[in-house]
């Protein structure tokens, strides 16, 4: 297991989709991984164990998420079909500025974040202030 799937479940995910995957399925779950535990800030709850090696398990949570592990599953096909999971950016580069009536325009390429709107959609339920936590709760 590398973080929350094995390499049988991404290769069985990826087969049942109709795709044979061009890299090792290790580095794609590696990658996802990495990815998956970049969006730390912006979940609910807290680790279980200050000293847990990942993410999940969280507090409000019985153990890790079913959609976790699917998350990043997806994540890793993303990574798979060329999506560069944490690019490095220094932020988009500006080609012109016109401040009145505001415009700005950026280069072709610019880099941007990236968003995988499947993985968004699975973990949604578990980010601050939505799903099934709507409020986080703080003991006085």
């Amino acid at each position: 297991m590398i973080g929350y799937a094995t390499t049988e479940e991404l290769i069985q995910y990826a087969a049942a989709r109709g795709v044979t995957l061009s890299q090792a399925p290790e580095v794609l779950l590696t990658l996802a991984l990495d990815y998956i535990e970049s969006l730390e800030p912006r979940l609910a709850g807290q680790r279980v164990d200050q000293n847990q090696p990942y993410s999940w398990p969280r507090t409000l949570t019985a153990g890790v998420p079913i959609a976790i592990k699917q998350a990043q599953i997806a994540a890793a096909m993303a990574a798979d079909s060329g999506v560069e999971l944490l690019p490095v950016t220094s932020g988009p580069q500006i080609i012109r500025d016109k401040v009145g009536p505001l415009e700005t325009e950026y280069a072709e390429g610019a880099p941007v974040a990236v968003s995988i709107q499947q993985v968004e959609g699975l973990i949604s339920a578990f980010l601050k202030g939505a799903g099934f936590f709507p409020m986080n709760l703080v003991r006085v």
